[in-house]
């Protein structure tokens, strides 16, 4: 692959592509890294705060947060260079692929003989949910648009 660079898009991710031996091409793959990290943090969604205790109260129950604190997905998302000078663009946050590519209807069934339930509301659902999915956000791929038809310079 001489002084080339190559673009590719797998499993929530984008791999840049090239020769490691001209840092020319070394060069325009981090202003592309650039470009593509700051795409996807751009197009990534951010969870809302959900606050089910009175405010003031000093009580926090479960469920006041999501699992993770919003924006962890969006501040997850990096380029590494990996073997051969290769660079891989995409969040670090295990769940960015479900996110990114949604998930399909499913059923959750509880782990034991209790409902599941929401402790911060209260909420009772049974023993057995079905979910209705969610759908795919794409902000791995939108990022690329940024670079569509870019010329970049060596130089």
């Amino acid at each position: 692959m001489p002084d080339e660079v190559r673009v590719v898009v797998n499993e929530a991710a984008v791999h840049v592509l090239c020769s490691p031996d001209n840092p020319s091409i070394a060069a325009i793959m981090d202003e592309v890294a650039g470009i593509l990290v700051q795409g996807q943090k751009r197009r990534a969604p951010v969870s809302k705060v959900i606050r089910y205790a009175p405010p003031g109260s000093g009580r926090r129950f479960a469920g006041d947060f999501p699992q993770r604190p919003p924006g962890y997905l969006r501040s997850s998302i990096h380029a590494f260079r990996v073997q051969g000078g290769d660079v891989l663009i995409g969040p670090t946050a295990s769940y960015g692929e479900w996110v990114n590519d949604g998930t399909p209807a499913h059923e959750i069934v509880s782990h034991g003989r209790w409902p599941l339930r929401s402790r911060a509301t209260g909420q009772v659902f049974g023993r057995v949910v079905h979910h209705p999915g969610t759908r795919a956000v794409r902000f791995v791929e939108g990022s690329l648009e940024d670079v569509r038809g870019a010329v970049f310079h060596i130089g």
